[in-house]
C-alpha cells in the first residue's frame, strides 16, 4: 500500500520541449527575404500602401458590390482595381519620368555641342549690342581683334558712325556754299589737344592750353 501511494505520488517527467534551434539556411533565408522586402520596399509596399488607402476610401463600393458578390470577393475585386490603378498611374509616371530625362541628357549634349551666345539691346548703353559668345562670330565692329567673350556689336555701322550724315553735310556745304558745322580750327584745337596730353605723358607734369610746338608728331613728345 505504502509502494503504491509513493508511487503515485512521484511527479511525472514533463514532455521534452521542441527544439527551439534552427539550421543556419532557415536564418540566412529570413535575412534574404528581409533584404529583398526593403529593397523593393519603395516598388512594392508604397504602391501596396497606397492601394489598400484607395481600398478604403473605395468602402462604399465595396458596400455596394457585396450584395451581389459577397463579401471576401467585392473586397478582392476592389483590391484588384485600386492594385490596377496605382501600378497603372506609377507605370504612365515612370515612363514619362523616364521620357523627360531622355530629353533632358539629349538636350544637355545638344547645348554641350552648341556655341553659347547673348546679346543684349539697351540704348541707355550705347548705340551697340552687347554680345556675348563663347566661340566668337564673324564681325563685331571696325578694329575689333576678337569677338570671344563679350564686345560691343554694331548694327548699321555707316549709319551709327555718321559717314552718311557728314557726307551729306558735305555735299549740302559745298553745294549750297555753307560753312561747315565743324570747321578746321575745330580740328586744330583737337590736335593742339592731343600734342598737350603726349607732352604730359612724356614729362609727367600738368600742362595748360593753349599748347604751341615745333614736333611734327605727338609721339615725338612723348619719346622726348
Amino acid at each position: 500500500m505504502n509502494e503504491s501511494t509513493h508511487s503515485s505520488t512521484e511527479p511525472k517527467q514533463a514532455p521534452a520541449s521542441p527544439r527551439t534551434d534552427r539550421h543556419p539556411f532557415y536564418w540566412l533565408a529570413t535575412a534574404a527575404l528581409l533584404v529583398a522586402m526593403f529593397a523593393h520596399a519603395q516598388e512594392i509596399l508604397v504602391p501596396l500602401a497606397l492601394a489598400v488607402v484607395i481600398s478604403f476610401a473605395l468602402s462604399p463600393l465595396v458596400k455596394r458590390w457585396e450584395r451581389y458578390l459577397g463579401r471576401g470577393l467585392a473586397v478582392a475585386l476592389v483590391m484588384f482595381v485600386a492594385i490596377s490603378a496605382v501600378a497603372g498611374f506609377g507605370y504612365l509616371l515612370k515612363r514619362q519620368l523616364v521620357d523627360l530625362s531622355d530629353k533632358v541628357m539629349a538636350r544637355g549634349v545638344f547645348l554641350q555641342d552648341m556655341p553659347w551666345g547673348v546679346a543684349f539691346a539697351n540704348l541707355l548703353h550705347g548705340n551697340s549690342i552687347e554680345t556675348y559668345s563663347s566661340v566668337g562670330y564673324d564681325y563685331a565692329v571696325e578694329k575689333a581683334g576678337s569677338t570671344v567673350g563679350w564686345s560691343f556689336t554694331i548694327y548699321e555701322e555707316i549709319w551709327n558712325y555718321g559717314f552718311v550724315q557728314e557726307m551729306a553735310h558735305f555735299v549740302d556745304c559745298v553745294k549750297n556754299d555753307k560753312q561747315p558745322l565743324v570747321t578746321g580750327e575745330d580740328a586744330r584745337t583737337v590736335l593742339e589737344v592731343i600734342f598737350a596730353a603726349y607732352q604730359s605723358a612724356g614729362t609727367g607734369r600738368k600742362v595748360l592750353l593753349p599748347f604751341k610746338t615745333d614736333a611734327a608728331k605727338p609721339i615725338d613728345l612723348w619719346k622726348k
